[in-house]
């Protein structure tokens, strides 16, 4: 998403809703997140929300302080 309409909606809960920029980042992050704590590659990821594997590296590390997982586990850790 372009980095200036990104910042438009944040701007639109805070204002509207008091919502902290931190909770929006995880709730747009959600599905990321959960596939990841669920086991699911950075690949996998990738193909199942159609987006770039680079957008999926940067949030898992940014958040879970780790690369994520180069592929799939074999048990849903969630």
């Amino acid at each position: 998403m372009e980095n200036v309409e990104w910042k438009t909606i944040q701007e639109f809960y805070k204002e509207h809703f008091g919502t902290d920029m931190w909770l929006i980042e995880m709730l747009a992050n959600r599905d990321i997140l959960l596939l990841c704590a669920s086991g699911a590659s950075n690949a996998s990821i990738s193909n199942f929300l159609d987006i770039p594997v680079d957008e999926v590296e940067l949030v898992i590390k940014e958040t879970f302080e780790f690369p994520g997982w180069e592929r799939d586990l074999p048990i849903n850790l969630w």
